[in-house]
Formats: structure tokens, sequence, C-alpha cells
């Protein structure tokens, strides 16, 4: 929609963008004042709180590696509060430079740029922040510390799946849209995936080479960034705020096997110039996206990378990143066969995160892994699990949320980021249904009041009860008087049945008609 608002002697034109998600948010506003005599004031621009901001500046000088010869950053001052914010800026190609923020706060923001490059230099600006649809920064709940909300207080049941080849796939789009009828709502993307020639896709590689198709990837500079696949980036995590606004975007920055590239054509007190380089490059181009947090490196321990000391070199890299990240993005790291966490104590590890050993039973040992991650006061995602479609899928999923924790789903079609997520998808649609309902980072795993199945339950006021195998449950509703709502739920059609009521206040023994894993939903 466009409004045009003028008078006859002076006037103002009026511009309304209107986006459906920001971009994110709300609405863009700006308006151009022009006097009688027709000079044109310079422009105020309004943008939502938490959408991104962008500056594009261009120079007529020349460099030889625009990527690295170049420094530009713009301090941003909030005029109400004094709060300061410096960012970096990034090339994008050409003689193009961006500089992107997202405003924490409401109200007037002003700008001023710092360059080497004289044409880039001084340049200064201002905007007002408004109240916009966008929810902000996912971060931990500080009332609930096992669980997930947005800076403005929504809170986020975490649904993921992998998305590896979000870079280099074609069909991402459809992938993204499909992912999202399913109600997934997280997608696991990565940055550096140097192994996807084997799936018959160009390597994702954050870098300039001459062959992706190869692996690892032929001539890479490790000095420029490969443009073609940061603008699909940019164009991923912008169709996601869009479309879908509650849907977050979990950016793998290092693989371990591209890794250990870096240090092979470099040694290591090079690769980590080059690391931190690289680092920085992202953050100043992706990191006013309020709809993504960061993984460092997905299994780290694995035999792809260097012989150095990796838990030091994670630990370093987790600090370096909080210390350039100026909106504190959630941050977390993976492993390789982890059944316990990794890092549970680190400051900069904001999720504890698993990729359960794959033997037969890891669907069910999801939930004692999260029980007794439970001790650090974090929250818990099985970020890798088997790769499934199945129903090893639902199990995986229900164990894990009977212990208060979250998954992802693993599925050979998100790792190529190709449509078709199978039966498994419509499994976690069916969990995603049940929960939707349900005021999840409320309840507390406690299995001594049942005899068979996993209890989730806020005392006297809600119990739910997962038998993986059926059968029957005998529950304690001692502390739950007066009339409660009884239903069964069907985890593997989505289906209530037998809903009944009856009066709590004693021990009660319940029976499924179900012949496969089933739900009981206990509550007032």
């Amino acid at each position: 929609m466009v409004q045009i608002k003028c008078k006859i002697s002076a006037f103002t034109v009026l511009l309304f963008f209107i986006f459906p998600a920001c971009l994110a948010g709300a609405i863009l506003i700006q308006r151009i004042t022009i006097s009688s005599n027709g000079m044109i004031k310079y422009p105020s621009v309004e943008v939502g709180k938490w959408c991104v901001y962008e500056i594009n500046l261009r120079t007529t000088n020349n460099y030889s590696n625009s990527f690295m010869d170049v420094d530009l950053s713009a301090n941003f001052t909030h005029h109400d509060s004094g709060k300061q914010m410096t960012i970096r800026g990034f090339y994008d190609g050409g003689n193009n430079w961006k500089i992107r923020m997202a405003p924490t706060k409401t109200g007037i923001w002003s700008y001023i740029t710092m360059s080497n490059d004289n044409q880039l230099n001084g340049k200064t600006g201002s905007f007002t922040a408004i109240d916009s649809l966008n929810k902000g920064f996912l971060r931990i709940n500080p009332s609930h510390p096992h669980h997930f909300m947005f800076d403005n207080g929504t809170r986020f049941f975490h649904i993921g799946v992998s998305f590896f080849g979000a870079l280099v796939q074609p069909q991402w789009q459809a992938f993204i849209d499909e992912a999202h009828t399913n109600k997934i709502n997280k997608l696991r993307i990565a940055v550096m995936a140097e192994w996807m020639p084997s799936f018959g896709l160009p390597a994702v590689w954050p870098w300039e080479a001459e062959d992706y198709n190869v692996r690892p990837p032929a001539g890479t500079d490790y000095y420029r960034y490969n443009l073609q696949q940061l603008e699909r980036l940019d164009e991923v995590l912008q169709y996601m705020q869009k479309n879908y606004p509650d849907m977050v975007a979990e950016i793998v920055i290092f693989w371990v096997g591209g890794w250990g590239e870096i240090e092979n054509d470099n040694g290591r007190v090079v690769a980590q110039e080059i690391e931190e380089n690289y680092v920085r490059y992202l953050l100043a181009r992706i990191g006013a996206y309020s709809n993504i947090y960061f993984e460092i490196m997905n299994e780290y321990n694995h035999g792809h990378g260097p012989s150095i000391d990796r838990n030091s070199w994670v630990r370093n890299m987790g600090n370096f990143i909080k210390s350039e990240d100026v909106y504190g993005h959630l941050l977390t790291v993976s492993a390789c066969g982890s059944d316990t966490p990794i890092f549970p104590t680190g400051s900069w590890n904001d999720i504890l995160n698993y990729h359960i050993l794959r033997t037969d039973d890891w669907y069910i040992r999801v939930y004692d892994d999260f029980i007794n991650g439970r001790t650090y006061n974090k929250p818990q995602v099985n970020d890798e699990p088997q790769v499934d479609s199945g129903e090893k899928t639902r199990y995986n999923f229900w164990n894990g949320a009977m212990a208060g924790g979250y998954t992802t789903y693993l599925n050979i079609n998100g790792i190529k980021g190709e449509p078709g997520l199978g039966d498994g998808a419509t499994y976690i649609k069916h969990f995603a249904n049940f929960w939707e309902r349900i005021n999840f980072q409320e309840l507390t795993p406690n299995d001594e009041l049942i005899n068979n199945g996993h209890l989730l339950y806020k005392p006297g006021e809600e119990y739910i009860i997962y038998l993986i195998n059926g059968g029957s449950t005998t529950v304690d509703l001692s502390d739950a008087s007066g009339t409660l709502n009884v239903e069964w739920y069907n985890p593997k059609t989505g289906v209530y049945s037998d809903q009944t009521t009856l009066v709590g206040g004693s021990i009660i023994t319940f029976s499924s008609s179900f012949t496969e894993d089933a739900v009981l939903h206990i509550y007032k």
C-alpha cells in the first residue's frame, strides 16, 4: 500500500511499505518533506524494533582485495538512553559496502560511519525505531531456564529439522514451506559443509574457490568470501522472516571436515586468523537478523579435523564469538556421539546440544540423557539423532519432550534441502498439534508418580503421561483434588479419544485403547 498526503504549497509525502513480518515486520515509513521553494529535506525513516536497518554505501576507490583492505563500521547512538552500538560493515561485491543494524530500543537512533576509505568515512544519518510485529532475538527464558523465549516475552517451543543444503539447493523455498506446513520452526543451516558433493550438490563453502563440485573445494581463496552462497543465506533468512516470523535458523558456522582443510592449507597460526576473519564477516552480514542463533561447529570431536586441543579451540572460539556479537545471539556446539552434556558450564554455551550415540535404543536413551542434564539449568536439544523418517522419529520427539527437552529431525532429504520430509514430518505435525495447547514451560518431569511411562506435570493442575508401548499406567493424583478432565491422544494419528471427567485426590489406573504408543492427558 502507498499513501500520499499533500499540501499545495509545502507538502509531505508519506510512503508506507507494509511487509508481512518485519523486514521484517511491521511498517517501514519514509517521510520526504518538500518546502514551498522546492528544497527537499533529509528523509526521516521509521523502522521496526528488532528489524534490519541497512545502510548502503559506495566508493570509487579501488582495492586489490576489498574484503580485507577496507575497514568499515558505524557507531549508533540511541538518543533517549545514550546506548551505543558499534556495528561492523561488510563488502558486498562491486563497489558496494553495507552496514546492517537491528534497533533494540524504540526511539531515535543516529549513526556515523568510520572507515579507512575516505568515501565511506564520516557518513551520518538517523532513523526512528517503532514498535513492530517482530518478536526480537531468541533468548533463554529466565523464569524457566530449560526453555526459550523471544525478546518480547513470547515463548518458543523448538521443533527442528536439518537443512544443510539450503545455500546450494534450488528447491530451498519449497523445503521451507513444507517444513512450516509440518509445524517445524527451527531450520539447522550450514554455512560450511564441504561434503555436499557426496549428495550431488556443490559444496557449501563460505570462501571463493575454483571448483565447488569436489571435496574439499579446489583452489580456495581464504581471504575472499563466496558472495553467491552468502547472498542465498540472506534470501533464506529474509524469506523466513517475511513468510514465517515464528521460524528461526540455527547457523552452523564451522564443519569439522572443512575446519580441518583450513589448517591443512594454511597451518594453525594463519588458520586462526582466517577463522576469526570469517566469523567477523559472518556476524557483520547476518548478525542483525533476529531469527537466528549460532552453532560453533558440527561435531567438533569428529575425526576429520586437525590434531590440536579441540576442547581449547571450542572454548576460545565460543568466547571470541560472544565478544564480537553485539546482539548476544544464543550459541551452542555439538559433538559426535554425545550422550552427556558438552561444555555444560561454559558461560558462552547457552544450549546443551546432543548428538545421541546411534545405537539401537537411541530414541529411548534421550530421555535419561536429558533428565541427567537438567541439573545445568540450560535448554537441551537433541540436534542430530539417527537418520529416520518413521516411528523412531516419533518416539524420539516424545521421549525428549517428556524430559523437558527439544529435538531436531534428521532426514536424508533434509540434509540435501529437498522437499519430501516423509512420515516423520507427519508425526512431528501431530506432536506439535498436541503441545501447542499446553503450557510446556510450566511442566516438570516426575516419573515417581506413575508406574509406567514418563510423566510431565504441574502439581495438582496438569499431568501428561507418554506410554511408548501403550498399555496401562497408575497415576498418583493425590494432589489433584476436584473434577479433572481426561483424554487420550494418539501420537501416530493425531486423534483425541476417550474424553471424560473424573474426581481426583487418589491413585487411579488408566488403560489405553491404542495398540502402539499413547499419550494420557489429565488437566483441570
